[in-house]
């Protein structure tokens, strides 16, 4: 909506009366002339009639200087009177023109105001979708990986338990096998001991040289080493 302000009222002022001289001023670039009237000749005239009738007074119908200035006075007045009401009229309308444009200007900020903050509160609200949108996508993302990592962690997990009982399996087995070796070299050297104190000691008649046979079993269950001698063709009384 534009306003446009209101034009000044025309203020008219009356111009001075004016009145007529009777003497006939010419201006126009010439030097002035005054006319005056023709004065009539002297005839001869008779002694009763020489002086005749008494001039005509040239300042009779004209306004007094006094009077004029008086008029003067009282025309500035009245001019100055008009002037200074008509400077206040123009004021006053342009302080009505002033107060319409300032009233427009404000109801078109506050529209201008409110538009732009419906556009900027549909931004927020455009921005606040985006941003839970964008959250929930990311929430669902961390699930999923969550998800995964919970999976290859059980999966590493499991993994590491089956290995770990492998691995105390085999663990057990070697020591088993250490045990079964420990075993045969403490026989061996025994036997080795028992076939050296036979070589070095005299044979004995009434008794003879027999091999004693042996065997080693291991157990099953806690893996320890059993010791079968076979003598069932030592004579008898043999062992004791």
């Amino acid at each position: 909506m534009s306003l446009q302000p209101a034009v000044p009222r025309q203020i008219s002022v009356q111009s001075p009366p004016q009145w007529q001289s009777p003497q006939q001023w010419q201006v126009a670039g010439t030097p002035v002339t005054q006319v005056l009237p023709q004065v009539p000749q002297m005839a001869p005239l008779s002694p009763l009639e020489e002086l005749g009738p008494p001039p005509k007074r040239q300042t009779e119908n004209m306004p007094t200087p006094a009077s004029i200035a008086n008029q003067k006075e009282a025309y500035s007045r009245a001019l100055d009177q008009q002037l200074e009401s008509g400077a206040k009229t123009i004021h006053d309308q342009k302080t009505q023109a002033l107060d319409i444009l300032r009233n427009a200007a404000e109801e078109k900020k506050m529209k201008f105001t409110m538009q732009i903050e419906e556009e900027m509160l549909q931004k927020e609200f455009e921005l606040d979708e985006n941003t839970h949108a964008q959250i929930m996508q990311l929430q669902q993302a961390a699930f999923q990986q969550k998800s995964q990592l919970e999976h290859q962690a059980s999966q590493l997990i499991m993994e590491y338990k089956q290995r770990f009982m492998q691995e105390q399996m085999q663990q057990r087995l070697y020591e088993q096998k250490m045990r079964q070796h420990q075993m045969r070299e403490t026989m061996q050297q025994k036997m080795k001991d028992v076939s050296a104190k036979k070589a070095a000691a005299p044979p004995s008649p009434s008794s003879p040289q027999v091999s004693m046979p042996c065997t080693a079993a291991a157990d099953s269950e806690d893996g320890s080493w059993n010791l079968t001698w076979k003598h069932d063709d030592l004579p008898s009384g043999y062992l004791t």
